[in-house]
């Protein structure tokens, strides 16, 4: 997996290639080398380099603003709310792109200072995070430094709950704030246990995303700002007159400040994620930080055990149940069911985000976790 995926004409490869070393040097890893593996086709290769980057990154020319391969890969970044370009040509972006802020290289050497570059360095981070230079790897395959993400989960019952900061803190030189680390490796993903590899380490969030939090996201005019929000998702914000999550009384409420946030979409959800200089989880990732290696059923073992997680028992006795208690609970409140990384409520409570699609032609995308256990 690679920080950035960059887009272009073959036309532009020699610029393109000057770009790539500021970019690594930068402390970043990028997809850019087209040459296709002995065994894979184009189609696959470029496809899996495109699906798994981080970022996308388009380099509008003279010559890709005629491309339809080039249109279609810029597309995918639109879609996912990653998409970054760059002019190096003076030349208008295609029908589609041409209200998505472009970085204005033309002309640029790569070299000389840049103030333009430097702001489009920032957006970046916006994106990624900031880089970790000398650790970047580039290559066809995609090789990835350690990557920060943060996941949106929700909590579980009835037992003495240790409090949770409320800061939030970017992956740095020492361990985040509230988020624990996963190793790359091998691990057994899905029903059917299969043998599934990621090749980076990667920070996840210890606990769901509490109402303080969000509310901090709130205050911080994280409705108001577009900059956190995909395309699509400012669109759904803004035609609905969205101002807060679903279930406001109970973001609201004093009493339930470490609860989960509930009636999160996942256009909120990724807005957050962006506001917080991390992302949502895809279902692999997702899976790994709540299973382990060893493909658990649960996150503490392979039987059910009602102690640890707040869940509604299936069936009617236990739907009339649920309507007697608080729905949520504190996001500490079992300690017994943590995974076998640390992750707090990766079963019951509520559903959670993912960033991978379940049905991408109907805008569907991964829940995992909830409460009906």
């Amino acid at each position: 997996m690679s920080d950035i995926f960059i887009s272009y004409a073959n036309e532009d490869r020699d610029r393109i290639r000057s770009l790539v070393e500021v970019l690594e040097a930068e402390g970043w890893s990028v997809f850019w080398d087209r040459t296709i593996p002995s065994g894979k086709t184009w189609r696959e290769f470029i496809g899996k380099g495109l699906r798994d980057a981080r970022c996308v990154m388009v380099a509008w020319s003279e010559t890709s603003i005629e491309s339809t391969w080039v249109q279609e890969e810029a597309d995918e970044g639109r879609e996912r709310g990653i998409l970054h370009p760059v002019l190096i040509d003076d030349v208008r972006p295609p029908l589609g792109f041409k209200y998505i802020q472009g970085a204005k290289l033309a002309g640029w050497n790569f070299r000389d200072p840049s103030p333009e570059f430097k702001r489009f360095l920032r957006d970046l981070e916006g994106t990624l995070g900031p880089p970790r230079p000398g650790e970047s790897v580039s290559s066809p395959s995609g090789m990835q430094p350690q990557e920060q993400l943060r996941s949106q989960r929700r909590p579980a019952s009835d037992t003495q709950p240790t409090p949770v900061s409320s800061e939030i803190k970017q992956v740095g030189a020492v361990t985040p704030v509230d988020m624990v680390m996963v190793p790359k490796g091998p691990f057994l993903y899905g029903d059917d246990n299969t043998r599934t590899v990621i090749d980076y380490d990667y920070w996840i969030d210890k606990y769901p995303v509490t109402n303080e939090k969000y509310r901090a996201f709130i205050k911080a005019d994280g409705y108001k700002n577009q900059a956190y929000w995909s395309p699509g998702g400012w669109k759904w914000k803004t035609s609905g007159a969205i101002t807060g999550p679903g279930h406001l009384n109970e973001l609201n409420k004093v009493d339930k400040a470490d609860h989960p946030v509930v009636g999160v979409s996942y256009y909120e959800a990724e807005a957050y994620a962006k506001w917080a200089g991390n992302r949502l989880p895809t279902e692999q990732e997702w899976e790994k930080a709540a299973r382990g290696k060893d493909g658990r059923k649960y996150p503490w073992g392979e039987e059910f055990d009602e102690g640890s997680c707040n869940h509604m028992s299936m069936g009617l006795l236990g739907a009339l149940s649920s309507t007697f208690r608080s729905v949520t609970t504190p996001v500490t409140q079992y300690p017994n069911g943590v995974s076998p990384y640390g992750c707090y409520d990766m079963v019951g409570n509520v559903y959670e985000w993912c960033s991978s699609w379940y049905i991408k032609m109907l805008n569907v995308r991964v829940m995992r976790g909830g409460w009906t256990a």
